[in-house]
C-alpha cells in the first residue's frame, strides 16, 4: 500500500478534489486500530479523528506517520508528501485524544503525534505505553537519513490539562551508523514514566537530542512532586543521559527543579533552558571525559535588586553541587564558555601561572585542595588573580565546590586574595576552606576589592585573613554587589604604622570597606582592630539588607615586647558595622563586642539610617537587632554607640557596661530613634579614664557616669520607643535616658534602676574670671560620687519628654525621681526645655542611705547685680561655701529636683520612700510649673536615710545694700525624714496647678500631704504659688524621725550682733497640704486626710503659713497666702495646732475647717496661733476643739493679728470660746448654732455670688471644689 488516510472528521467534496490543503471537522466517532497498516516506502498514514488509539502496529518506512486528535484538522499535501498540519479545533472528547500501546515504527522517516484538549474535557491528550521508533538508516544517496519522533500537545493548558504521558520507548537512534535522530515531547504539561526507554545514540556517529518542552515549573523528581509542567526522576534523566542529550525547557512562566540527584558517565550534555529560574537542589554530576552542561535562562536576573546579574538564574541549594570532572568536560552559561577546572586536569595551575586571560570565564568542576600554594613563590604563596591596574573582568563561579588550604602571605602588598581585583566581573558558588591570607590594604579571602558592577553572590570563606585597612573575612572592599555569601574565619587588624602605634581600620568579618551592596550574608568570625571595627562590615558607605553577624567583635590594646603598655584607644566599635553612613535594613548581630569609644552591639558609629520591621505595636516581629554584650568606655549601646542618623524599629537586648556614657540601645543619640527597643541590663563599670576639658571646667570622670536604659545621653529625638532592660550603677541614670537634652515622645521604660555609690564619680573643678554670669566664680570644685540623679526615664532631662511613662522602680542616692531625677529648664531652648508633659511613672522610688553623695566647694567674688524685692537685697558675698548630700535625699515619685522646669499633666503612682526632701510627685521643684498632675501613692521619709550639711563663710554685703550686717558663720545639718509632701518635699519659687496627692505621707519634719516646705524666693519673681490642688491621703509627721540644727552668728571684728540656734526633733511643721508655706501662695486648694503631728506647728491644711514680708508691705501679694481653701480631715499636734493652720503669720481669707482638733497650747478649729500683722478674713471652722491651753473654738491664740468675719460652730466645735487667749487688735469671731451655720445670712461679707455656695438649711457655706 502507497498511503493511508483514516478519519471520522467530515471533508466537503469541493475540498476533498482540489489539491493542497484538506480541512476536516465535526467528527463524533473515535478510531481504533488492532491490526497492521504498512506502506511502501515513503508512504505515510494518517488517522484523523477526536480519538484515536493504537493497539496493532503501523509501519511507514522512510516516511511519516500522523496521528492527529482534534474537532478540526488541516492537511496540506505536496503529492505524497504531508508537510504541513494543524489544529483547527481542540477535541472535546472525554476519552483519551491519542493512547499507543502497539507499535509504530518509520525508521528513516517521522512520527506525529499530535493534540488537543478543549477546555477541561480532555486531561491527558497522549498516553504512549508502545514502541515508537524511527531509527537512522542507511540510504544509498545521502548514506544515512536520521529519523525524528515528535509527540505535541497543545501549550495554552496548565494544571493537569493538555498533558502527555511519556512511556514505553521513544527510539531514534542510530545502531547501524550515522548521526542519532531528534525526539521532542512537548505540551502544557509532560510527564516521563520512569520505565520510558528514550535514546538518540549513536556508537558511530553523533548522538541526536531529546527535547522536552512544557509550560511552567518543571520538576527532575518524583513524579508525586511534578510541577504544573510536569516531571523526569533524577535517576530516569541520568540514565536517559547515558543514551542521548536532554534539552529541557520551559516557556513562560517556568523554572526548573532539581529534587533528585541526577548522574551520567556518558560524554551526553544536559541543557536546561528555564524562563525564569534553575534551581538545583540536589547534585548534578557529569563524568563523562567530554560530557557537558548548559544552562540558561530568558529572566533569571536579580529580582528587584540594585543591578542586574545574568548569572543569578541559576540556584545552588541546600549545599548542592554541579560537578564537571572530564578532563575536557565543557560548561555553557547563558550563552558563555567556561573554562572548567577540576583534578583531572592542570587549569588551576595554569589559573596561577600562564598569566590567565582575566577577561575569560572560569568554573570549577571539582574541590581543589590548594594546600601546595604555601610553598609558592618564595613563601610569598598564591599571586592573587587580578590587580587594580588589571583587574579580572571575567565570570568565575565554583559550582558549589570548594578550594581548600589556600595561602597567601604578602603582608606589605595591596589587594590581597585569590582575586585581587575585579571589575564587571561575577564570582559565585565557590568555597575557601582553611588556609590563610595575609596583606596590608584591601585584604580579603576571596577578593581583595570589586569594583562596581561586580558581583558575589553564593560563596563564603572560612579563611583566617589578616591585615592593616579594609579587611574582610570575604572581601577587603566592595563597590559592587554581594549576594547569599558568608565568612566564618578570624579576622585581625594589626600593623605597626611609622610612629610605632599600632592601628588599623575598616576590619570586619564579612567585608571591611562597603560601598556597595550587601544582601542576605552574614560573618561569624571573630574579629580584632583599633578603628572602625565590625562583625559585618567595617565603614559601611553602602546598603546592608537581611545580613547578620555573630563573632564576637573586639577593639584592642596594643602591648609592645618591652612590656610597656601604650593604650591606643579602639573607636566605631560594632557588632555589625563599625561606622555607618550608609543604610542597614534587617540586619542583627549576636555577638559581644567589646572596644573603647563609639561601641554598639550593631553599630559603633551611625550616620545614617538602621531600619528594621515590626508587626505591630507590641514590638514583636524586630528585624534589625543586636543581642550580644557590649562593653566599653564611652558612647556605647547596645545598638549603636553613637547615632547622628536614624534608627527605626530597631531592638538590642544584650548586656550593656560602660564607664561615661552608655545605653540599652545607644550610647550617645544626636539623630533620631523612632519605634525601637532595649531589653539588655545597662550597668556601669569602674574603670578610670581620664580627664576631658571643655572651656576652663575641667571634669575628671570614673566609670559609669551616665546610664541609660535605651540611650545614654539624647541629643536628638526619640519616639514610639520602649527599655525593659533593669538598669544600675553610674551618677546620671535613667530606665529610658542618662540625660535628655533632646525630645522624647511617647516612650516607656519598664525596667528597675539602680543608682550605686561605688562605681563612679564625676568631678568638677572651674577656675573662671568671667563666666558670663552671676555670679561669678573664682574657684569651684564638685564631687558626685554614683548614685545620684537616677529617673526610672530619664536621669538628667534639659529637653521635651511627652506622652511617657516609667513603670520600674527606682532606688538612688539623692535626687532621684520615678520619671526623671533632675529636670532642668534650658535657658538655650524655651521652647523645649525642661518640660515634661503627659506622663507618667508607677514604679515604687527609694533614695538610699548608702548610695551616692554630692558634694561641693566653691568661693568666688560679689554678684554684679542682684535681683528682689525693692529696697532689699539679700544675696551675700559668698568668699567660702561648702556643702554635702548624702544618699537618699530630694526624691520624687516622678521627678527628683525640677529647677525651672514645666510639668503639666502628669502622674506618679508609686510609693515614694527617701531621707529629706521627698515628694510624691517631685523631690525639689525650684522655680519650674507643676500643672495638672497627680501623685497616688505612699511617702516616707525615713530618719536614718540621707543628711544635708552646709558650711559658709561670707564676707561683707555689697555696697548699698539694705541690710548691712556681714554674717559670719553658718552651720546648717539636716538629718534623713525631712520636708516631705505628698506631691512635693520642697516647692521653691515654683508654681504648682490642678494637681492632686492621693498617698499617705509619713516623715519628721515640713511634712505635707501635697508639699512638705512651700518656699517663694523674694528676689526671684512671683514665689511659689500652689493653685486648684487637693491632697488626700493621711499625713503624720513622727517626733523620731529627723533632726534640724541651724546656727549661725552675725559679727563684726568688735562685736556680736546675733547668736541663732534652731534644734528640731521630728513631727514638726505638719500639714494636710503643705508642713511649711514660706511666703508661698495657696489658692483653691483643699486636704481631706487625717493629720498627726508628734511635735509643733500641726495644721489640717498647712503647718506654719510663714510671712516674712516687712511691715509696711501689707497686704502681702507674695509670701503666706492661703485662699479659697479648706480642710476636712482631723488633727492632731503638740502645740500650734490648728484645722485649718497650725501656725500664722500671713493671711487667709476664704477658708474653712471641717476636722477635728487636739493639742497642747494654741489649739484652734481653724488656727492654733494667730500671729501678729497677720490676716484671718471670711473664714469659718466647724471641728471639735481640745487641748490644755490657748484652745478656741475658731483661733487658740491671736498675737495682735486681725480677725475679721469669721465664724464657729459652737454645737461641733465644743465651745463656746472663738478665741481661746488674745492680745492686741480687737477681733470679731462669732459662734454660731449647727442651724445658724447653715443659713447664707449669718455670714456677713461673704461673696455667694462669686466664691462661696451654700444650699440653705442643707450645708454649710461651701468653697472651691466643693461647691458645685
Amino acid at each position: 500500500m502507497g498511503s493511508f488516510l483514516g478519519s471520522t472528521l467530515n471533508i466537503t467534496d469541493d475540498n476533498f478534489n482540489n489539491a493542497g490543503t484538506y480541512s476536516f471537522r465535526d467528527g463524533l466517532n473515535g478510531i481504533i486500530n488492532q491490526g497492521k497498516i504498512t506502506t511502501t516506502n515513503g508512504g505515510y498514514v494518517a488517522l484523523l479523528a477526536p480519538s484515536i488509539t493504537n493497539k496493532g502496529t503501523i509501519t511507514t518506512p522512510s516516511g511519516q506517520t500522523l496521528i492527529a486528535s482534534g474537532n478540526a484538522v488541516n492537511l496540506h499535501m505536496d503529492g505524497n508528501i504531508i508537510d504541513g498540519t494543524g489544529l483547527n479545533e481542540a477535541t472535546d472528547s472525554e476519552a483519551l485524544g491519542i493512547v499507543n500501546s502497539g507499535k509504530i515504527y518509520a525508521d528513516g522517516g517521522s512520527i506525529l503525534l499530535f493534540a488537543n484538549s478543549a477546555g477541561d474535557h480532555l486531561k491527558t491528550v497522549i498516553n504512549n505505553t508502545g514502541v515508537i521508533q524511527a531509527r537512522t538508516i542507511a540510504t544509498g544517496e545521502d548514506k544515512y537519513k536520521a529519523g525524528s519522533i515528535h509527540l505535541l500537545g497543545n501549550f495554552l493548558g496548565h494544571g493537569n490539562s493538555n498533558t502527555i504521558n511519556v512511556g514505553g520507548t521513544l527510539d531514534a537512534s542510530a545502531p547501524n551508523g550515522g548521526d542519532g535522530g531528534s525526539i521532542e515531547t512537548s505540551a502544557a504539561r509532560v510527564m516521563v514514566a520512569n520505565n520510558a526507554n528514550v535514546t538518540t545514540n549513536a556508537p558511530q556517529g553523533a548522538t541526536g537530542y531529546w527535547y522536552i518542552d512544557p509550560v511552567g515549573d518543571f520538576n527532575i523528581g518524583a513524579s508525586s512532586g511534578a510541577g504544573e509542567g510536569g516531571s523526569i526522576t533524577g535517576s530516569k534523566l541520568g540514565s536517559s543521559l547515558g543514551k542521548t542529550h536532554v534539552v529541557i525547557g520551559t516557556t513562560h512562566p517556568g523554572s526548573i527543579n532539581v529534587n533528585q540527584p541526577v548522574s551520567w558517565r556518558s560524554n551526553n550534555t544536559l541543557t536546561l533552558n528555564a524562563d525564569e529560574y534553575i534551581n538545583v537542589n540536589k547534585n548534578i554530576t557529569a563524568s563523562g571525559k567530554n560530557a557537558g552542561m548548559e544552562f540558561n535562562s530568558d529572566d533569571g536576573d536579580f529580582p528587584e535588586g540594585p543591578v542586574a546579574d545574568p548569572l543569578y538564574f541559576l540556584q545552588l541549594n541546600n549545599g548542592s553541587v554541579i560537578t564537571l570532572s572530564g578532563a575536557e568536560a565543557t560548561l555553557n552559561l547563558n550563552g558563555d564558555n567556561y573554562n572548567v577546572i577540576n583534578s583531572a586536569n592542570v587549569r588551576f595551575l595554569d589559573f596561577q601561572f600562564t598569566a590567565p586571560d582575566l577577561g575569560e570565564n572560569y568554573a570549577l568542576g571539582t574541590n581543589i585542595n590548594a594546600s601546595v600554594t604555601s610553598r609558592w613563590n618564595g613563601g610569598e604563596g598564591f599571586m592573587p588573580v587580578g590587580t587594580e591596574d588589571d583587574p579580572f573582568t571575567g565570570n568565575f563561579t565554583g559550582l558549589g565546590h570548594t578550594i581548600s588550604s589556600l595561602t597567601i602571605n604578602r603582608p606589605a602588598a595591596e589587594g590581597v586574595g585569590l582575586f585581587g581585583c575585579t571589575e564587571e566581573g561575577i564570582i559565585s558558588y565557590v568555597g575557601l576552606t582553611g588556609g590563610s591570607v595575609t596583606g596590608r590594604e584591601d585584604v580579603g579571602a576571596l577578593a581583595g576589592k570589586i569594583r562596581s558592577d561586580s558581583y558575589i553572590f553564593n560563596s563564603y570563606a572560612t579563611t583566617k585573613v589578616t591585615g592593616n585597612n579594609e579587611v574582610g573575612g570575604l572581601v577587603g572592599e566592595n563597590e559592587g554587589l554581594i549576594l547569599n555569601s558568608y565568612a566564618t574565619g578570624k579576622v585581625k587588624g594589626v600593623t605597626i604604622d611609622d610612629d610605632g602605634l599600632v592601628r588599623s581600620e575598616d576590619v570586619a568579618g564579612l567585608v571591611g570597606d562597603n560601598d556597595g551592596w550587601i544582601i542576605n550574608s552574614y560573618a561569624k568570625g571573630a574579629v580584632t582592630g583599633t578603628d572602625t571595627v565590625g562583625g559585618l562590615v567595617g565603614e559601611n558607605d553602602g546598603s546592608i539588607l537581611n545580613s547578620y553577624a555573630t563573632g564576637a567583635v573586639s577593639g584592642v590594646t596594643v602591648y609592645f615586647d618591652d612590656g610597656f603598655t601604650v593604650h591606643n584607644y579602639s573607636e566605631e566599635i560594632g557588632g555589625l558595622v563599625g561606622e555607618n553612613d550608609g543604610s542597614i535594613l534587617n540586619s542583627y548581630a549576636t555577638g559581644a563586642v567589646s572596644g573603647d569609644y563609639a561601641v554598639g552591639g550593631l553599630v559603633g558609629d551611625n550616620n545614617d539610617t538602621i531600619m528594621g520591621s515590626v508587626v505591630d505595636d507590641t514590638y514583636e516581629g524586630y528585624t534589625s537587632f543586636a543581642i550580644g554584650k557590649v562593653s566599653g568606655f564611652e558612647d556605647v549601646g547596645g545598638l549603636v554607640g553613637e547615632n547622628d542618623g536614624s534608627i527605626w524599629w530597631s531592638k538590642a537586648s544584650g548586656a550593656v557596661n560602660g564607664s561615661m556614657t552608655a545605653g540599652g540601645l545607644v550610647g550617645f543619640n544626636y539623630g533620631n530613634i523612632l519605634g525601637s527597643l532595649a531589653t539588655g541590663a545597662v550597668t556601669a563599670n569602674s574603670n578610670v579614664m581620664g580627664a576631658y576639658a571643655f572651656g576652663d571646667t575641667l571634669f575628671t570622670v570614673n566609670g559609669g557616669a551616665v546610664l541609660g536604659g535605651l540611650v545614654g545621653v539624647n541629643e536628638g529625638s526619640i519616639k514610639y520607643s520602649r527599655a525593659d532592660g533593669a538598669v544600675s550603677g553610674g551618677s546620671i541614670i535613667g530606665g529610658l535616658a542618662g540625660v535628655n537634652d533632646g525630645s522624647i515622645f511617647v516612650a516607656h521604660a519598664n525596667g528597675n534602676v539602680t543608682g550605686s555609690s561605688t562605681p563612679s564619680k564625676i568631678t568638677v573643678e572651674t577656675i573662671n574670671d568671667d563666666l558670663g554670669y552671676e555670679p561669678l566664680l573664682t574657684d569651684f570644685t564638685a564631687s558626685i560620687d554614683g548614685g545620684n540623679i537616677v529617673g526610672g526615664l530619664v536621669g538628667l532631662n534639659t529637653g521635651m519628654i511627652k506622652k511617657t511613662d516609667a513603670n520600674g522602680n527606682v532606688t538612688g542616692g539623692s535626687i532621684v525621681g520615678g520619671l526623671v531625677g533632675l529636670n532642668v529648664d534650658s535657658p538655650c531652648d524655651e521652647e523645649r526645655g525642661g518640660k515634661i508633659m503627659m506622663s507618667k511613672a508607677t514604679g515604687n522610688v527609694k533614695g538610699g542611705s548608702n548610695a551616692g553623695t554630692i558634694a561641693f566647694d566653691y568661693n568666688g567674688p560679689p554678684p554684679e547685680t542682684v535681683g528682689g524685692r525693692e529696697g532689699l537685697s539679700f544675696i551675700p558675698v559668698n568668699t567660702n561655701i561648702t556643702g554635702s548630700i548624702k544618699g537618699g535625699n530630694i526624691v520624687g515619685g516622678l521627678v527628683g529636683l525640677n529647677a525651672g522646669g514645666k510639668l503639666k499633666g502628669v502622674s506618679a503612682e508609686g510609693n515614694v520612700e527617701g531621707g529629706s526632701i521627698v515628694g510624691g510627685l517631685v523631690g525639689l521643684n525650684a522655680g519650674g510649673q507643676v500643672r495638672g498632675a497627680l501623685a497616688s501613692g505612699n511617702v516616707t521619709g525615713k530618719n536614718n536615710v540621707g543628711n544635708i550639711t552646709l558650711d559658709y563663710t561670707e564676707m561683707p554685703f555689697a555696697p548699698g545694700d539694705v541690710v548691712d550686717l556681714p554674717l559670719t558663720t553658718a552651720n546648717v545639718s539636716i538629718k534623713g525624714g525631712n520636708i516631705i509632701g505628698g506631691l512635693v518635699g520642697l516647692n521653691f519659687d515654683s508654681k504648682i496647678e490642678y494637681t492632686l496627692a492621693e498617698g499617705n505621707v509619713t516623715g519628721g519634719n515640713f511634712v505635707g500631704g501635697l508639699v512638705g516646705l512651700n518656699a517663694g524666693a523674694l528676689c526671684m519673681g512671683d514665689g511659689a504659688v500652689i493653685t486648684d490642688s487637693a491632697a488626700y491621703g493621711n499625713v503624720t509627721g513622727s517626733k523620731s524621725t529627723g533632726a534640724v540644727n541651724v546656727s549661725y552668728n552675725v559679727s563684726d571684728s568688735d562685736e556680736v550682733f546675733e547668736d541663732f540656734n534652731l534644734n528640731l526633733k521630728g513631727g514638726n511643721f505638719v500639714g494636710g497640704l503643705v508642713g511649711l508655706n514660706y511666703d508661698g501662695g495657696i489658692i483653691n486648694t483643699h486636704a481631706d486626710g487625717n493629720v498627726t503631728g508628734g511635735g509643733d506647728y500641726v495644721g489640717g491644711l498647712v503647718g506654719y503659713n510663714l510671712n516674712t514680708v516687712p511691715e509696711g508691705d501689707h497686704p502681702p501679694t507674695i509670701g503666706a497666702l492661703i485662699e479659697r481653701s479648706y480642710a476636712l480631715g482631723n488633727v492632731t499636734g503638740g502645740n500650734f495646732v490648728g484645722g485649718l493652720v497650725g501656725y500664722n503669720s500671713g493671711v487667709i481669707v476664704d477658708t474653712d475647717a471641717w476636722g477635728n482638733v487636739t493639742g497642747k497650747d494654741a489649739v484652734g478649729g481653724l488656727v492654733g496661733f494667730n500671729d501678729h500683722d497677720s490676716v484671718i478674713v471670711y473664714s469659718y471652722s466647724i471641728g471639735k476643739v481640745s487641748g490644755s491651753t490657748s484652745v478656741g473654738g475658731f483661733v487658740g491664740h491671736n498675737n495682735n493679728g486681725l480677725i475679721e468675719n469669721a465664724y464657729w460652730d459652737m454645737t461641733t466645735s465644743g465651745t463656746i470660746v472663738g478665741v481661746g487667749t488674745s492680745n492686741g487688735m480687737p477681733i470679731d469671731v462669732t459662734g454660731l448654732s449647727t442651724p445658724d451655720m447653715k443659713q447664707e445670712s449669718n455670714f456677713e461679707g461673704f461673696d455667694f455670688d462669686n466664691v462661696w455656695y451654700i444650699d440653705e438649711g442643707v450645708t454649710y457655706p461651701l468653697v472651691g471644689v466643693l461647691a458645685p
